[in-house]
């Protein structure tokens, strides 16, 4: 099955590391990160972004996330800001019209000017956020 497909029928996204949860914010459903493996994911390999920048709740553990699920209404308006600011910084564009606005830029040679990326942030941070979880 096409993923893009699946997320457009599911209401809520539970992900891990996955750049999946970029493609899912048009959708404005909530996402949940279950990051059981969180310490050593990090350590091996390093995050591009921050936790706490994340646009949903970092989840720890199997009970966490069924908490999670159960209140996801009450949830969701807590991340509301990070998720419409990642929304906005990610997929501002994603209006389901790009690649007729490419096709039409390369092929009708359209003088309407398209956005492009110029440069991207290439380096992954180590997570700093999770030195919490070893003191409990």
């Amino acid at each position: 099955m096409d993923t893009n497909e699946l997320l457009s029928i599911v209401d809520l996204l539970i992900t891990d590391y996955s750049s999946v949860f970029f493609d899912f914010l048009v959708t404005d459903k909530p996402i949940l990160f279950y990051t059981w493996d969180a310490d050593i994911y990090s350590e091996q390999r390093g995050q591009y972004l921050k936790n706490e920048d994340l646009p949903g709740p970092i989840l720890y553990n199997a009970k966490e996330l069924v908490e999670a699920i159960k209140n996801i209404a009450r949830l969701q308006p807590v991340y509301y800001d990070k998720y419409k600011e990642m929304k906005q910084l990610y997929t501002e564009h994603d209006d389901g019209k790009v690649t007729q606005r490419i096709v039409n830029h390369i092929f009708q040679k359209s003088s309407k000017k398209i956005n492009t990326l110029t440069c991207c942030q290439s380096k992954k941070r180590e997570n700093t956020n999770l030195s919490w979880r070893n003191e409990r």
